[in-house]
């Protein structure tokens, strides 16, 4: 074949069709979040062309083009490489030179097309580019299909024949113009997909009626914490946050706010229980509840929330349950009564020991107790929240080191020494009833109205159930963080600061008042005779098990014997004693 016969047979660009599967997108969707995040440098992808007789060849993108090796034969076709340049910012996206963008895809053609091994594959002989901007569930995309020059031409290639997976080829060659040295000084290159009406515009796609309403639901949740890991915090640790199970107990002012933070951290495996049913005074203060909530006597509040988180997010996994805690204080008698507690009693621990985190939201002090020791007991993280007329108190009780807790890139804080502080590891804190030395009885007896209900400010629960659920999350990121409370003496103009985690410092207890604005952060140690978390009262249960809670809650059972307190007591009462028979007259005698 000579110079000359070539002069009327220039192969022209025939550009192919695009067809980009909404899969294709899904799937990108989630590796853009969790993988690519704001990088622009571009992503390998693969595609098929089917060469279609009487048509425009079309190169098929699906969600398979994303894996490392194509494993989808439901197209049939040939195999091609591509290149998904996706941009962060519409800006970028409009202003970026598309151009040059086909001037680089189409030298490294050229340069691919002169190695030997490239002309042996055909994937390596068409190749096209995807230029994409993507906002949530719009997409916005260009597409490059196989460049080629427009003017100088590529002659005489001739395709003999196909089969599913390669295309054959004869004996070709390619000729270039002569008066070309520098392949980098073309700049006529054609190959941009043109659309419907000829012009070179790009494509809006929009995800929303090809995904299923919960599938919606789930990416929105979760792009507001993924978009937290980009820049913010990218070591947290959004998977052990998210396959945290917690148990909330209460479903009143506070459970309903704990829960709704909860899922906003991602967390969709709730239990809540609650033995009340919903009253016209709950709705105004207890978020998840509505005035037809109260209509024929109250629906069940457990169940309820349950109800109204699944409305949030429909993917979540959350069950109500309708269960009385029994307490101390509150006699179950004996027969029958005894048995129902029984079986109640084994449905709590059961729960207790199914979950990572145990929620203490309950309008009684006495019905914090058996929680409160059984989650000391079983090794569980339990969060406290109580509340005042416009006080409040969060604190975590102390726990050995739990498996949940290993995060990216963690901080070890557990080995973190500091002037002007003093440590206490997390085994080491105390808990709800350390500060106590009388232990829990019935709160409501004799008691009026007004001191049998929660009397509080409005604004007070949000700010516990905030500053309960944040606490938490710090735990899970760093484990058994151990706590610290100041000491003057060493660190008399307070220069130092507290140890911080991820997310800033990791607190045993918070107290704060909004009469006041303040806060104060406190850490106390475990008391060796604590009516819930000593070793004198968990041995107790794990010699007795249920018997020693039902002999407790009868009374026959006395928790400040069993815990040492009773001597405690004693001497303070023998000093007062002393102190009532003492005679100070004479030291304070008129002489005169």
């Amino acid at each position: 074949m000579t110079d000359g016969s070539l002069g009327t047979c220039i192969l022209k660009f025939l550009p192919f069709q695009s067809f980009i599967h909404n899969d294709f997108w899904h799937k990108y969707v989630d590796i853009k979040i969790d993988i690519d995040r704001l990088n622009e440098t571009g992503r390998t992808i693969l595609g098929t062309i089917a060469l279609r007789k009487n048509k425009v060849p079309m190169v098929e993108v699906t969600c398979s083009s994303l894996n490392t090796k194509y494993e989808d034969d439901s197209v049939l076709g040939f195999r091609c490489k591509g290149i998904l340049l996706n941009h962060n910012t519409l800006e970028t996206f409009k202003n970026c030179d598309k151009k040059a963008v086909l001037k680089m895809e189409a030298i490294k053609l050229y340069s691919d097309l002169l190695k030997q091994e490239s002309i042996q594959s055909s994937s390596d002989l068409v190749k096209f580019c995807l230029l994409s901007f993507a906002f949530r569930q719009f997409l916005t995309y260009l597409v490059i299909t196989s460049p080629a020059l427009a003017e100088q031409g590529i002659k005489c290639i001739r395709i003999t024949g196909g089969t599913a997976s390669e295309l054959q080829f004869s004996e070709m060659r390619i000729y270039l113009p002569k008066h070309v040295s520098n392949v980098n000084s073309l700049s006529s290159w054609v190959g941009w997909e043109s659309d419907e009406n000829g012009k070179y515009l790009p494509r809006l796609t929009s995800l929303n009626n090809s995904m299923s309403p919960k599938r919606l639901a789930e990416n929105a949740i979760n792009l507001n914490l993924k978009l937290m890991k980009w820049r913010l915090v990218p070591s947290i640790n959004l998977t052990g946050i998210s396959r945290t199970k917690c148990l909330l107990l209460g479903a009143g002012t506070l459970g309903c706010n704990v829960a709704r933070s909860l899922l906003a951290w991602g967390i969709t495996h709730i239990s809540i229980v609650d033995c009340g049913h919903i009253s016209l005074s709950n709705p105004i203060r207890q978020s998840l509840y509505r005035f037809e909530d109260t209509l024929n006597g109250g629906k069940p509040k457990a169940s309820t929330v349950a109800e109204r988180l699944l409305e949030i997010n429909p993917s979540a996994k959350i069950t109500g349950i309708n269960l009385k805690i029994p307490m101390p204080g509150h006699p179950v008698g004996q027969g029958n009564e005894v048995n129902e507690t029984r079986e109640i009693l084994t449905k709590l621990i059961n729960l207790i020991q199914q979950h990572d985190v145990i929620y203490l939201l309950t309008d009684s002090r006495e019905s914090r107790w058996l929680p409160t020791m059984l989650g000391r007991f079983y090794n569980k993280i339990v969060m406290n929240a109580a509340l005042g007329f416009d006080s409040y108190l969060v604190m975590r009780h102390g726990f050995q080191r739990n498996n949940i807790m290993e995060a990216e890139g963690d901080t070890n804080l557990s080995s973190t020494v500091i002037g002007g502080f003093h440590k206490i590891n997390c085994c080491d804190l105390g808990c709800y009833f350390c500060n106590d030395i009388v232990a829990p009885g019935n709160s409501m007896k004799d008691r009026t109205l007004d001191q049998q209900c929660t009397v509080t400010r409005p604004g007070v629960s949000s700010m516990a159930s905030a500053l309960a659920v944040e606490l938490m999350i710090s735990i899970i990121q760093h484990g058994d963080a151990p706590a610290y409370y100041r000491t003057p003496k060493s660190d008399p103009y307070a220069q130092q600061q507290e140890p911080e985690g991820l997310l800033g410092i990791i607190p045993h207890s918070i107290r704060g008042n909004i009469s006041t604005l303040q806060s104060m952060v406190t850490a106390t140690v475990r008391y060796a005779n604590c009516v819930a978390c000593s070793s004198l009262v968990l041995e107790r249960y794990a010699t007795s098990g249920q018997n020693f809670i039902i002999n407790i809650l009868n009374g026959s059972e006395s928790l400040e014997a069993i815990a040492g307190l009773h001597k405690l007591i004693s001497s303070i009462d023998e000093v007062n004693n002393m102190k009532d028979t003492l005679d100070f007259g004479s030291d304070f005698s008129d002489d005169s």
